[in-house]
């Protein structure tokens, strides 16, 4: 072994031992403080500062805070409230199910918002009447519902589109996917994308994929 490794050997434990003592200082130093529990600071280096230090749970500083401490007390009102729901509208049947999401915006601005909604099971999406859930308008899709809906205005007019996504297995080879599809605020269609994920039906239920 030469000088020059023998020398670079030496500065690196003299470098470790540096670094352990460094370590054992600090840490003895952050054990031995104890945490003042009303000055804002971390005293004691534990993440916790003042009445959110659980050494401070007793502390008179911090009477009435809950942590470290049971939550006991209470204070039951002079009388409860009358509570009542009652039913403002209900939509025809069928017009979602109870996973569909649905959308709600002023698509035509007459001031009243309408409600979009779908029923996967029966492939049908529909517009509903914000005032009192009657259906404004109604489709038959060929393809199935994927439970999500969005609705913007990207013409800045008074009709707003409409966002779906559905399952779609169209004629020809490898078709079989899932796509975005876009309709106005009457749902005439107005397009629809290339494929944008893959069903796989080889899996034990159906996974979806980037194509």
């Amino acid at each position: 072994m030469n000088i020059f490794t023998r020398l670079t050997n030496i500065r690196k434990v003299k470098h470790a031992v540096f670094l352990f003592f460094a370590f054992l200082l600090t840490s003895t130093l952050a054990f031995g403080q104890v945490e003042i529990c009303n000055n804002g600071l971390d005293d004691d280096f534990d993440g916790f500062i003042d009445c959110y230090d659980g050494s401070c749970a007793n502390n008179s500083a911090c009477d009435g805070i809950f942590l470290g401490n049971d939550a006991s007390c209470s204070v039951p009102p002079p009388q409860f409230p009358a509570f009542t729901m009652t039913l403002d509208f209900s939509s025809p049947n069928e017009t979602t199910n109870h996973l569909a999401r649905m959308a709600i915006g002023d698509l035509d601005r007459d001031g009243m918002p309408e409600i979009v909604t779908m029923n996967r099971y029966t492939k049908k999406i529909f517009i509903l009447n914000g005032n009192n859930g009657s259906i404004k308008s109604e489709a038959t899709v060929t393809w199935e519902p994927q439970w999500e809906i969005a609705i913007a205005n990207v013409n800045n007019d008074s009709c707003g589109e409409i966002f779906f996504i559905g399952y779609q297995n169209p004629p020809g080879p490898n078709n079989d996917g899932v796509y975005l599809f876009a309709y106005d605020c009457q749902l005439n269609f107005l397009w629809q994308t290339d494929k944008i994920l893959v069903a796989l039906h080889s899996l034990p239920s159906r996974s979806l994929v980037c194509s």
